[in-house]
């Protein structure tokens, strides 16, 4: 694994979540969001706490198959759950970048 992605373990996601700011106005909408109706309410909201519980709880059974599996199966659960904690990293950041450029 390269030095700039960092594994990830189970409960990673409590210290990624990201604070609520404000409401989003209509014109902040962003014309693919239409596409992805959970996408779009998740970033309409600025809470990914219901996802991030659900990954935290997939996360988890990972865990299990991490510690008590074959290696092979144990070294596909942790890329499973290396990319679960990328993209909770990358809600974050789409969070922090659409504040930033309200701000603007």
């Amino acid at each position: 694994m390269s030095d700039k992605f960092q594994p990830f373990t189970v409960g990673d996601w409590y210290g990624r979540q990201s604070q609520p700011s404000s409401t989003p106005k209509q014109e902040d909408q962003i014309n693919f969001e239409r596409t992805y109706p959970a996408f779009q309410r998740y970033l309409t909201t600025e809470n990914f706490s219901d996802l991030f519980q659900k990954c935290d709880n997939t996360c988890t059974e990972l865990d299990r198959l991490v510690r008590t599996s074959s290696n092979e199966i144990a070294a596909e659960a942790q890329h499973i759950i290396n990319a679960y904690g990328l993209s909770i990293q990358l809600a974050k950041e789409l969070l922090e970048l659409k504040a930033k450029f309200r701000g603007w």
